[in-house]
Parts: C-alpha cells; structure tokens; sequence
C-alpha cells in the first residue's frame, strides 16, 4: 500500500528536525505539522504541495547520487 506524501513526511520529520540547517521549506513544513490539528484547508493543501516538493527533492538527489556512483564504475 503507497502512503500519502504526507504521512512520508510525517515519517522522515524526525530527521528533518535534526539537520542542523533546515532549508526555509522545511522549516514551514514543521511549522505546519506541529499545529496539524488546527490547520485550514488551504494549510492542508499547502502542507501537500510541500510534501510532494520535499519527496521529489529527495528522489532527485536519490537519482543523481546513483548516477555519479554509475559514471565511477564506468570510469
């Protein structure tokens, strides 16, 4: 079963939290779960789009991470 990007987020949360510079995204995104319960709908809808941007970010450096391994091995 795929989860939701916010759910995602909720999970990694904890290492966002952590970094010792947070970019200004991440910041909101902490902002806004830690008042989850009193958010409106637009705040659930921006939680969402930051989400989804937080996830593709990751994959993206997941992705290019991969590719500079893959151009190492090739020489």
């Amino acid at each position: 079963m795929r989860i939701s990007n916010i759910e995602w987020l909720k999970k990694r949360i904890g290492f966002i939290r952590k970094l010792g510079e947070q970019t200004a995204r991440q910041r909101q995104i902490i902002d806004l779960l830690d008042n989850e319960a009193g958010l409106t709908e637009q705040e659930r809808k921006l939680l969402h789009v930051l989400a989804t941007a937080e996830k593709n970010d990751l994959q993206a450096q997941e992705s290019e991470r991969k590719q500079a391994v893959q151009k190492r091995i090739e020489g």
